[in-house]
C-alpha cells in the first residue's frame, strides 16, 4: 500500500479512537475533537518543529475542554489520553510533510527498476567524507547485487574481479568495492552513487550506458553515455521526469526525434538512434566536445567582428538547410549553438522545431500547448510574431533568432532592455513596433555590411527582414575581415 495512504490511514484511526474514549468519558466528544484537525495542520505546516508549543497547546485546549463541560471525572486521564493522541497525530503529520517536501525537492533524472522516475539533486559522489554515502550500510554481497541489477556490469564480472584480488586487498562492504570499481575505471562516480543508492534502472538504454550527467534543464535532461561494443561516448537525452508522462511534453519530444533523424548537415548535431527503455523515451545523438557560445560570451566577453561573423555564417548554413527540408527550429540562441573543439558551430535543441507544412489541427497536444497561453522560446532572442503565437511561424523568425545572437555575440546584450520578462515582452510586443538597438553604439568598430546585416535580421516586422537564411549567408562576408582583433 502507498506509505502516503498508510499515513492517512493511521491519523483516521487515531482520531476515531479519540473520540472514542471520549464517549466512555463524562467530558464528551465536544471538549475534545475541535483541536485534533488544527494540531494536525500544525504540524504539516510547521513540518515537526514546533513540538513543544503544540504540547502546551494540546494540554491547554484539553483544561479549557474541562471547563467548558465541567462534568466532573477523571480529568488527568483525559489529559494523558489526548497528549498522547495528539503527539501521535503530530508524528504522521510531520512525517508525511517530511516525505511531501523531500518529493518536491527532487530535481535529478533517474529511473528505478519498475520504470519509475524520481528527482534527485543531493545524490553525492563518492567522496572521502563518509557521510556521502548516507545512512545505508551495505554489504559487499548488498553492493554486487545492485550493481548486477543494474546491467552495467555482470555478477560473474563482479565475482571475477573481487576473487583476482590480493586477500588483504579484498573490500570487506558495498564501500570499499564501490571505492575499488571506481579506482579501476569499472565504474564513474555517477555511476557508483547511482547503485550504491539503490537507483539501478536509469543507467542502461539499450546498447548505451550512462557514464555522467551533461547537463540538465527545465525539459529535458542529457546523459553521457558509452556503447557497450565501441565504447565511443554519446549524448543520451530523455524527458525530465516532472514531464515524462506529459502527454504534450513526450508528443513534443517525439517530434524533436522525428526531426533529428532526418537531417543530416555538419552543423546540425547528429542523431545515431533512439528508443524506448522502462517506458522512457531516448535519443542518441553525437556527443560534441565544446561549449556553448552563451558560456563562451559570459565567461570571454564579447567576440570580435569576425569570429560573430564566422559562426553566426555557419549557423545560417545549418538552419538554411533545415529549411530546406522544411523545418523551422524556433529556439535560435547563443546557448543552443554550440562551438565544437574544431572550430565548426553545432546547432542543438530541436525541441520546439516543427515542419513548415505542419498544421495540426485543434484538439491535438501542439495545438494544446500553443492555445494554453505557453510561449515557446526565450524572449531576448523571440520574434515578435512567435511571442503572439508560436505555432503560426515561419521559417524567418528563426532569422530574427539568428540576428538577436550576432548582437549578443558582439555586445554581451540583449536587443531587448528590459529587466524582466514582462517588460521584455511588452518591448517585444510594442505597438508601433520598436526598432533593435543600431550595433553601432555598442561596436563602433563593426564594418557597415554587418551592422546592415544585422539590421536587416532583427526587423520586427517580418516583410522588413531578411526573407531567407541564404540572404544572411550572402549578408555576412566573413572573409572580407582580415584581423581576429577587430
Amino acid at each position: 500500500m502507498n506509505r502516503s495512504l498508510l499515513i492517512w490511514l493511521a491519523v483516521a484511526v487515531t482520531i476515531i479512537a479519540v473520540m472514542a474514549v471520549d464517549l466512555l468519558l463524562p467530558l464528551g466528544v465536544a471538549a475534545g475533537v475541535p483541536y485534533i484537525i488544527p494540531i494536525f495542520l500544525a504540524g504539516i505546516v510547521g513540518r515537526g518543529r514546533p513540538v513543544i508549543l503544540i504540547a502546551v497547546l494540546c494540554t491547554c485546549l484539553t483544561l479549557l475542554g474541562f471547563l467548558v463541560s465541567p462534568e466532573g471525572g477523571e480529568i488527568w486521564k483525559v489529559i494523558a489520553n489526548r497528549a498522547l493522541a495528539i503527539l501521535v497525530i503530530w508524528m504522521a503529520a510531520a512525517f508525511y510533510s517530511r516525505r511531501e517536501a523531500e518529493v518536491d525537492e527532487r530535481t535529478v533524472a533517474l529511473v528505478n527498476s519498475d520504470g519509475s522516475t524520481h528527482f534527485d539533486p543531493d545524490l553525492h559522489y563518492f567522496e572521502e567524507d563518509e557521510s556521502a554515502f548516507g545512512n545505508e550500510s551495505l554489504s559487499l554481497d548488498g553492493f554486487i547485487d545492485r550493481v548486477a541489477a543494474s546491467s552495467v556490469m555482470e555478477r560473474g564480472e563482479l565475482r571475477q574481479f573481487v576473487s583476482a584480488l590480493a586477500p588483504d586487498q579484498r573490500p570487506s562492504d558495498g564501500v570499499g568495492l564501490a571505492r575499488m570499481l571506481i579506482e579501476r575505471e569499472h565504474l564513474t562516480k555517477y555511476q557508483a552513487a547511482l547503485i550504491y543508492h539503490g537507483k539501478v534502472g536509469g543507467l542502461v538504454f539499450g546498447d548505451y550506458v550512462v557514464r555522467d550527467v551533461i547537463g540538465r534543464g527545465g525539459m529535458s535532461v542529457v546523459l553521457n553515455a558509452r556503447h557497450r561494443e565501441t565504447r565511443e561516448s554519446f549524448a543520451l537525452k530523455i524527458l525530465a521526469p516532472h514531464i515524462a508522462h506529459n502527454k504534450e511534453a513526450v508528443s513534443r519530444f517525439k517530434r524533436e526525434i522525428e526531426t533529428v533523424t532526418r537531417l543530416d548537415h555538419p552543423n546540425i548535431v547528429r542523431s545515431i538512434t533512439h528508443g524506448q527503455q522502462h517506458g522512457v523515451l531516448y535519443l542518441v545523438m553525437e556527443l560534441i566536445v565544446g561549449e556553448d557560445l552563451h558560456a563562451i560570451v559570459r565567461r570571454d566577453g564579447a567576440v570580435s567582428c569576425k569570429r560573430a561573423a564566422q559562426w553566426v555564417r555557419q549557423a545560417a548554413k545549418g538552419l538554411h538547410y533545415a529549411h530546406g527540408q522544411q523545418v523551422i527550429h524556433r529556439d535560435v540562441k547563443p546557448s543552443n549553438l554550440m562551438l565544437d573543439d574544431e572550430g565548426r558551430i553545432k546547432i542543438l535543441d530541436l525541441g520546439l522545431a516543427r515542419a513548415k507544412y505542419d498544421r495540426t489541427p485543434d484538439g491535438d497536444a501542439l495545438s494544446q500547448l500553443t492555445a494554453t497561453g505557453t510561449m515557446f522560446g526565450s524572449v531576448d532572442f523571440m520574434a515578435p510574431e512567435q511571442a503572439l503565437n508560436s505555432h503560426a511561424v515561419d521559417h524567418r523568425c528563426d532569422i530574427y533568432g539568428l540576428g538577436a545572437t550576432l548582437y549578443f555575440l558582439l555586445t554581451g546584450k540583449s536587443v531587448l532592455h528590459g529587466t524582466t520578462q514582462g517588460e521584455k515582452l511588452r518591448e517585444l510586443l510594442a505597438t508601433p513596433p520598436r526598432t533593435r538597438p543600431p550595433l553601432a553604439v555598442e561596436r563602433p568598430d563593426a564594418p557597415d555590411w554587418l551592422t546592415e546585416a544585422y539590421r536587416a535580421m532583427v526587423q520586427p516586422i517580418v516583410s522588413q527582414r531578411l526573407g531567407s537564411m541564404n540572404e544572411v549567408i550572402e549578408s555576412l562576408r566573413a572573409n572580407e575581415l582580415v584581423s581576429d582583433s577587430t
